[in-house]
């Protein structure tokens, strides 16, 4: 068993960490279990960037992606945001 201990001062739910790395800087993270092992895939054509045994394993990297992001002082948030949406736009 796992504790997340800063998921609700920090990140408010796992679901919240993802929308915002997938509207801030453009990941499109996604979830999904296929016959018992589970995976976070990202991209248009998804690529696996991580998979695990259990369910927990995809939340402690989940948690461990939201804590680094929200981590970085506001102004800086904001303009890598913005740079990052500018980048993916133009793709």
């Amino acid at each position: 068993m796992q504790t997340l201990n800063w998921l609700e001062t920090h990140l408010e739910s796992l679901d919240n960490a993802v929308e915002t790395l997938n509207n801030n800087f453009c990941w499109a993270l996604k979830i999904h279990e296929s016959q018992g092992r589970w995976y976070v895939t990202s991209g248009e054509e998804p690529h696996v960037i991580y998979s695990s045994d259990s369910r927990d394993g995809v939340d402690a990297f989940l948690y461990g992606m939201g804590m680094a992001v929200m981590g970085i002082p506001q102004h800086l948030f904001d303009q890598l945001s913005k740079d990052m949406k500018e980048w993916c736009d133009s793709l």
